[in-house]
């Protein structure tokens, strides 16, 4: 591989992982197209991303417990609200 093939796909990665953190936003606020969101999360690539947010929201979600001593049952009640399980029957598809 050469540097700039490294390059595209590091910048393809982050433009996948913003994307990623967009869809979780539109389902946080409740202006998800389902349809939509699970075309887009039928790509693996989409779905590791999409996985990646919210593993990423959880470490941060902990190390604010830890930081500032927040109230760990307010912190599992935000964690469980941003991450519903994404689980697809591959034989619908």
């Amino acid at each position: 591989m050469t540097d700039e093939t490294l390059r595209t796909d590091a910048a393809r990665e982050r433009a996948i992982l913003r994307e990623a953190a967009r869809w979780l936003a539109r389902e946080d606020v409740g202006t998800v197209d389902q349809e939509e969101f699970d075309a887009w999360l039928a790509d693996s690539r989409h779905a590791l991303a999409y996985a990646r947010v919210l593993d990423a929201i959880r470490w941060a979600t902990l190390a604010a417990q830890e930081l500032h001593g927040q109230d760990p049952s307010a912190i599992e009640r935000l964690v469980e609200s941003v991450s519903k399980p994404v689980s697809r029957d591959r034989d619908e598809v």
